[in-house]
């Protein structure tokens, strides 16, 4: 048995392990590029939204391009500012592990945590963002809550200078930081940004992969036969037909206990010093507490009521073990074959992974697609004409069929496309047996850029060949899809959402959708406030819509019906994904449970 000074040697060796692609559907060099692209793409319409979003707005009016530019640094300083607060609020919460609190940044590879924080940043400060060029809207909204870290007479002395636009610039980005301030550190079942931190845990592997080895240490251990030869010469007071007997015996604990300490001094002293000697885990510590049950485990030897009794102890400090092995596995080789590899020889069981055919569920897409479509136009349209005066049933027979039909055209090639192509995609893949060891955050990033660029481009084809639109007339096809841009930030949003809920019901390696009664309010409540972050993120251009001139709409009219389609595509599409999908024939599995999106302890 080595001494603790001996158990500090070693040389730290530098990890190479890197972040794999996105699944190998399309091309292998395309597909490892993906999650670079994506953030950079995020980047860069971030930078171009906080300058040209301005310049539409209140800068045009302004003649004095140094106050432009100063509104810009500011809005700038602002987004940093949310990104910093947004990298401190994915770094929480601990997770209990092993009944050992635990940081998310250990239960993951370094690559993945790092791809993970940066993924979420970048959507967060581009939310921040979308608020601030939205601020009056989000004050009117603010004024209903109090912030708890700003006094009163403040927040209400701030919301009559914005109402009243008497407040300057750096007061609009200070009222929007406080929001977010509050946002970022309030951890609520309600708090949709910190619902999307908890699901990008998820996503990048945090904790199912760690809870699934400790899990698989606690219940499934089997010893390789030449580590046991070489727990038993050690002389530990261990046999080798310890290893034989039942998994709940003084024996088999010690056995275990004792081949997993050998393994941690092994590893540490082949040159991980530096990950074993952090706070986090403190190996040294629990290494002694081992030390200090070597003389009394040897003296109850053969004495069963008494070795009994060491059992809730010896069983606490193997999951205290097994929890450092979980993390040290994670950390060091990712989700590669290599993890597989090294978890097999640790002598953990692997479960091959298994997907079925992700194309089954397009008919139910593409319904919900189309319904919602014909419903939201047109019960948009009659409830403005209801609203501005015109009788119920005058509303309902005035409307124009050909000018709905044409709605639907658009709404439905815009949403319907993309969420056409990247099935057929997903479908590619898995006919083509590829099991790539990736994130699901990275399936999900180059299903958020194919639905950003591929929804526009049905959009554009429809307002120019289908159902042509006038301004399109002198345009070509390229110039008509860089000016429908903006309108993929909706299929992207739900596309990624509906894939989550997908690849619940499709993979083996993803909790099932917890489809029980207690659930029902829960998940009408998710599917609300998606469909309501959906019509927030396109505001912008959904409130500069204008109508032709001649138009049976009016300009009102316009923006009212592109609102409550939006919402009403983006809230039936999540329904479906919440209720209409099924997993046949689900097999159980060891250490998995039924989650919903605020549970980030099983994936």
């Amino acid at each position: 048995m080595k001494s603790i000074s001996a158990r500090r040697a070693g040389k730290f060796a530098q990890k190479s392990d890197r972040l794999p692609g996105p699944i190998g559907i399309l091309t292998g060099t395309f597909a490892q590029h993906v999650p670079v692209c994506t953030v950079g793409l995020a980047c860069v319409l971030m930078l171009v939204f906080a300058t040209c979003g301005y310049a539409q707005g209140e800068a045009v009016a302004d003649p004095d391009r140094g106050t432009y530019w100063a509104h810009v640094a500011v809005t700038l300083i602002g987004v940093v500012f949310a990104m910093r607060l947004a990298a401190t609020a994915f770094a929480r919460p601990p997770l209990r592990l092993a009944d050992v609190l635990t940081g998310p940044e250990y239960l993951t590879s370094p690559e993945y945590y790092r791809f993970g924080m940066a993924v979420f940043v970048i959507v967060v400060s581009f939310i921040f963002l979308v608020l601030i060029y939205l601020h009056r809207e989000v004050v009117a909204v603010v004024d209903l809550f109090k912030i708890p870290f700003v006094p009163e007479a403040y927040v209400k002395q701030m919301m009559e200078a914005v109402s009243k636009d008497t407040a300057p610039y750096l007061l609009i980005v200070v009222i929007i930081g406080a929001l977010y301030l509050y946002l970022l550190h309030k951890e609520a079942e309600w708090n949709v940004l910190l619902m999307l931190r908890d699901v990008i845990h998820i996503w990048i592997a945090i904790p199912n992969r760690v809870g699934t080895i400790v899990e698989e240490i606690s219940h499934s251990l089997s010893v390789p036969r030449a580590s046991v030869r070489d727990v038993v010469s050690r002389g530990l007071g261990v046999s080798a037909e310890d290893f034989a007997k039942d998994r709940n015996t003084p024996e088999r604990l010690w056995a275990e206990l004792s081949y997993i300490q050998m393994w941690l001094e092994t590893q540490r002293e082949a040159g991980e010093v530096e990950f074993f000697n952090k706070d986090e885990f403190k190996l040294d510590e629990v290494l002694s507490e081992y030390d200090g049950m070597v003389a009394t485990v040897g003296a109850l030897r053969g004495n069963g009521p008494a070795a009994a009794t060491l059992v809730p102890t010896i069983k606490s400090l193997r999951n205290r073990f097994a929890r450092i092995v979980g993390c040290y596995l994670v950390h060091k080789y990712g989700l590669s074959e290599r993890l597989d590899h090294q978890a097999l020889a640790f002598g953990i069981p692997v479960a091959p992974r298994t997907d079925q055919n992700p194309l089954k569920y397009i008919a139910i897409y593409l319904l919900t697609v189309a319904m919602s479509v014909y419903v939201g136009v047109y019960v948009s349209a009659i409830f403005f004409d209801w609203h501005s005066g015109m009788p119920l049933l005058d509303a309902i027979a005035s409307q124009d069929g050909d000018l709905v039909l044409h709605w639907v055209g658009y709404s439905a090639a815009n949403y319907g496309l993309a969420i056409t192509v990247i099935l057929v995609i997903r479908f590619i893949g898995w006919a083509s047996s590829t099991r790539a060891h990736v994130t699901y955050l990275s399936t999900y990033c180059w299903t958020a850029l194919t639905a950003f660029l591929v929804g526009p481009v049905g959009l554009a084809l429809t307002a120019k060949y289908a159902f042509p639109v006038a301004r399109f007339a002198d345009t070509g096809l390229l110039a008509t899809i860089a000016s429908e841009l903006e309108w993929g930030i909706g299929p992207a949003i739900i596309a990624v959402f509906i894939s989550y809920y997908m690849d619940r019901q499709t993979s083996s390696t993803l909790p099932d959708i917890n489809q029980s009664h207690g659930s029902i309010a829960w998940r009408i409540v998710v599917s609300l406030l998606l469909a309501l972050a959906t019509v927030v993120m396109l505001l912008p251009p959904l409130l500069s819509l204008k109508a032709a001139v001649g138009a049976p709409w009016s300009a009102e009219k316009l923006r009212l019906v592109a609102v409550g389609t939006t919402f009403f595509i983006s809230f039936s599409l999540a329904m479906a994904a919440q209720f209409a999908l099924r997993k046949p024939n689900a097999q159980a599995i060891p250490g998995r449970s039924s989650v919903d999106l605020r549970t980030a302890s099983t994936a």
